[in-house]
C-alpha cells in the first residue's frame, strides 16, 4: 500500500504504511529512505515542471477552452423563470431595488 500511495504522489499517506513496514524490519535501508523522502515531499511539495511551464500550460489549456466557458457564461445570463420579476427579454432587475 505504501508503493501505491507514494507512486500516486500521495506521501502522507504512504507514510504510515512505511513506518509499520520498518517496524516489523527496523534495519530496512530502502525503507528507511522512503520514510525520509515522504517527509520531505510532505514538507516541501516538488512539481515536476516549474512554475513557467505549468503557468504556460494553464494558459494553454485556458487558451483551448475559452470559447466553451465565454458561451457557458452566456447561456447562464437568463432568462430566469424562478425570478418573477424578470421581463420576458430576461432583464432582471438588481436585488434590493
Amino acid at each position: 500500500m505504501g508503493y501505491s500511495y507514494y507512486y500516486l504522489d500521495q506521501e502522507g499517506r504512504a507514510l504510515r504504511y512505511f513506518e509499520k513496514a520498518l517496524e516489523a524490519r527496523p534495519d530496512d535501508a530502502d525503507t528507511k529512505e522512503l520514510i525520509d523522502s515522504c517527509k520531505k515531499g510532505i514538507a516541501l511539495p516538488q512539481f515536476s515542471e516549474c512554475f513557467r511551464e505549468r503557468t504556460e500550460d494553464w494558459w494553454e489549456t485556458f487558451a483551448e477552452m475559452e470559447g466553451a466557458l465565454r458561451q457557458m457564461m452566456e447561456d447562464d445570463k437568463g432568462p430566469y423563470p424562478w425570478r418573477r420579476d424578470c421581463g420576458p427579454d430576461g432583464e432582471c432587475p438588481e436585488p434590493g431595488l
